[in-house]
């Protein structure tokens, strides 16, 4: 199955804490994960430019973390 970068956004519940030279933390207040990406893929999710992120490992990461979710899924409900 081919990714659909378009059709995620970022999580409500995304704490970002701060970038450096090389990249950014990124702590989710939901699950309790916390991933450190590149600056340009901090960037993206500060500023819900999923649709900038190309690799499919780091999707893959983002979503399993629920740093990043279908547009359509509702998080008041989690």
């Amino acid at each position: 199955m081919e990714f659909q970068k378009d059709l995620y956004k970022s999580s409500q519940f995304n704490e970002y804490l701060g970038k450096g030279k090389e990249g950014g933390l990124i702590y989710n207040n939901y699950t309790g994960a916390m991933i450190e990406v590149s600056k340009n893929i901090y960037e993206a999710i500060l500023n819900n430019r999923i649709n900038n992120l190309s690799h499919s490992n780091i999707i893959t990461a983002l979503k399993h973390g629920k740093f990043i979710l279908q547009k359509d899924e509702n998080e008041s409900i989690f």
